[in-house]
């Protein structure tokens, strides 16, 4: 996945995030809009920290937070930096975040594949 978002972002194409661009046009909650952001983003912290249990992560649900975080600012960046800065800087930030994680848990990344 990390390695599939940092491609994503040095994609010329890429112009950062649509529902972070539209969430700012919908700052209320109750709004349409807000609500499948909110929704769409929260499924995506739900598949981060399945994936995080599934590799037996002592805190998934921090490490699922700590990367939506990661994610979302990589798009947000995308639209004002070099496309090549951004995707590098999410791909090794990604990175550092798993290898704390796994290390918080006993392992190391060379350990788990």
């Amino acid at each position: 996945i990390v390695e599939w978002i940092a491609q994503l972002l040095e994609r010329p194409i890429c112009y950062g995030c649509p529902f972070l661009l539209t969430v700012g046009e919908f700052p209320q909650h109750e709004h349409p809009a807000r609500q499948v952001i909110e929704a769409h983003k929260q499924k995506l912290r739900d598949r981060l920290q399945h994936l995080a249990e599934t590799s037996q992560f002592l805190q998934p649900q921090v490490l699922a937070a700590q990367l939506l975080v990661a994610i979302d600012g990589g798009f947000a960046q995308r639209r004002y930096l070099d496309s090549g800065f951004v995707g590098n800087t999410f791909k090794t930030t990604a990175l550092a975040l798993i290898e704390q994680a796994k290390f918080a848990s006993g392992q190391s990344i060379s350990q788990s594949g």
